[in-house]
């Protein structure tokens, strides 16, 4: 009886029918896991964006929205300059021409304290005249007191104030002006510090626009540091910025009649592909 030789392995011929089935799968396997990346690094770099123009959103609008035109410095379709509120409180003292004392918050409702930094020179003080309430009245016609006054100084005084009937729930504030008002704010007198702070978009060392902020000392700006980004060239909408007037229409710094921002910022994502965020803000400040 002849045996039978089992044969082991594959023939030539089996080798060279599978080795192109097996790459074919391969390579479909392959574009397969480079479609499904390229898809999740599109959704990240989506969701990457969207974060970063929110985030830009709601810390451009913690400055601004307080506002009132009367704050708005200058702005352009990229750029906005306003006196940005940065401490609240009462006048609790003047004991001297130029100098106004303030109290912070108060001992029967602690958070009514807004204090955002602490006041510095270059600042400015602002507050209301007696008739600032007059409800539709244009508050430069009310009268002809400055309501603004230039910190040349400012420093915490814990012994200030300590005969008025103005306390706060933390340790007052003396506020050197650079020049005397006509008239100082009355005891009692709410007033807001606010700081020119300037938002834009702008170009960093890495070629990459982005939205950044800084601020005014009284002698220079800041470094600009980034907020968000990146976003597309100004050329390209990156950031679109305008500031209305109650009715929709351009407003103009000269009447302060701004009412509303309207701002549009775009961030790239891929070769011709973009995110964008569309945001409209109403100015909530009463003008002091």
């Amino acid at each position: 009886m002849v045996p039978v030789s089992r044969r082991r392995g594959a023939s030539l011929l089996e080798v060279v029918v599978a080795l192109p089935l097996l790459l074919l799968v391969a390579a479909l396997a392959v574009q397969g896991f480079v479609t499904q990346l390229r898809l999740v690094t599109v959704q990240e770099t989506r969701l990457a964006n969207v974060r970063e123009l929110e985030h830009a959103v709601l810390a451009l609008a913690a400055d601004l929205r307080p506002l009132s035109a009367f704050d708005l410095v200058s702005w352009s379709d990229s750029a906005v300059v306003a006196h940005v509120p940065i401490l609240t409180g009462y006048v609790c003292g003047t004991p001297a021409p130029h100098v106004v004392d303030i109290a912070i918050g108060d001992v029967g409702a602690a958070a009514r304290a807004v204090v955002r930094t602490d006041p510095r020179a270059g600042d400015m003080l602002g507050w209301a005249g007696l008739d600032s309430a007059v409800v539709g009245l244009h508050v430069a016609a009310l009268d002809a007191e400055p309501r603004r006054g230039a910190l040349g100084a400012a420093a915490a005084a814990a012994s200030a104030c300590t005969d008025s009937p103005i306390r706060g729930a933390a340790s007052p504030w003396r506020l050197s002006l650079v020049a005397a008002p006509v008239t100082l704010p009355l005891v009692g007198s709410p007033v807001t510090l606010t700081r020119r702070t300037e938002w834009r978009s702008y170009r960093a060392s890495d070629a990459a626009y982005y939205l950044g902020r800084r601020e005014w000392n009284g002698v220079a700006w800041s470094t600009l540091q980034p907020v968000a980004g990146p976003l597309h060239a100004p050329v390209h909408g990156g950031m679109v910025l305008r500031m209305l007037r109650a009715d929709g229409g351009n407003a103009s710094v000269a009447l302060g009649d701004a009412r509303q921002l309207d701002l549009v910022l775009r961030a790239p994502r891929g070769a011709a592909l973009s995110d964008s965020l569309r945001v409209r803000l109403a100015l909530l400040g009463n003008g002091f």
